[in-house]
């Protein structure tokens, strides 16, 4: 991907000549300034997500943890049903 990019990069160069006469080069320390400047935007992006990632991951647990409790307060109302029936007769 980078060794492509840097390829049409090169290409570009020639065209922007032949349009603007005006010579820009694409050197080894160039080619290597884009490779570091590829891994830092890779590494906020990968950032980016793991944060996004923590906290659908949070959010899902609070789901569960709902989901659970609705469990639980099923049951107690069952309970206190049977209660509440045997004190309205």
């Amino acid at each position: 991907l980078v060794a492509n990019v840097h390829k049409i990069v090169t290409d570009c160069t020639s065209e922007y000549f032949q349009r603007y006469r005006k010579s820009v080069y694409c050197t080894p320390k160039s080619y290597l300034g884009f490779i570091d400047l590829y891994r830092d935007i890779y590494a906020e992006k990968l950032e980016s997500i793991h944060l996004l990632a923590d906290k659908i991951n949070g959010g899902l647990k609070k789901l569960q943890q709902a989901g659970e409790d609705v469990r639980m307060m099923k049951i107690e109302l069952g309970q206190k049903e049977i209660k509440l029936q045997e004190a309205s007769k």
